[in-house]
């Protein structure tokens, strides 16, 4: 069950993440806007991006 583990993992590491109070919200929304951004430029260099799960979720999540 490595799927199970690595969402477990995850999800810990999510309430790891909102456990921690002294670091302010906008740190942490801005380092996974910046992954995100990081991922699109990522997948336009490949040419890959229309029609990929990547996108969908870049384009939700931005507008």
């Amino acid at each position: 069950m490595p799927f199970a583990s690595s969402r477990l993992s995850r999800e810990s590491g999510f309430a790891l993440l909102t456990s921690i109070q002294h670091v302010p919200l906008h740190v942490v929304l801005s380092a996974a806007f910046l992954r995100s951004i990081a991922a699109y430029q990522g997948w336009r260099s490949l040419g890959r991006i229309e029609g990929t799960e990547a996108h969908r979720r870049l384009s939700t999540t931005i507008g």
